[in-house]
């Protein structure tokens, strides 16, 4: 089912936002990704590098839960404590698989 495959906008990043967060400029981020762009969490949501420090963290089913600003410093910590981490060949796979509407790679 193809509208599975959609980027959708949850209810706690409707309110994100609504305060002024980027939650809007996901599609055009992932749309701009490079494979280095895409990260995951533990928890298996993934974390998308945006332009201009923008973060957006999105759900495996495509919801996205919120988007904000974070220093490249930051987020180079979180990477080297693991609390995000680069995607595996097949992690990578299911990520293209997931959002081909909107990569370009």
């Amino acid at each position: 089912m193809a509208y599975l495959d959609k980027i959708t906008q949850g209810g706690h990043a409707t309110i994100r936002n609504t305060e002024g967060r980027p939650v809007g400029a996901v599609i055009n981020d992932v749309q701009k990704s490079r494979p280095a762009d895409i990260l995951v969490q533990d928890d298996g949501r993934w974390v998308v590098k945006g332009s201009g420090g923008k973060i957006h963290i999105i759900e495996s089913d495509g919801e996205v839960v919120t988007s904000f600003y974070n220093p490249k410093a930051n987020t180079d910590s979180r990477v080297r404590r693991g609390e995000w981490n680069y995607l595996s060949n097949e992690q990578l796979e299911q990520f293209k698989q997931k959002f081909s509407d909107y990569i370009k790679w």
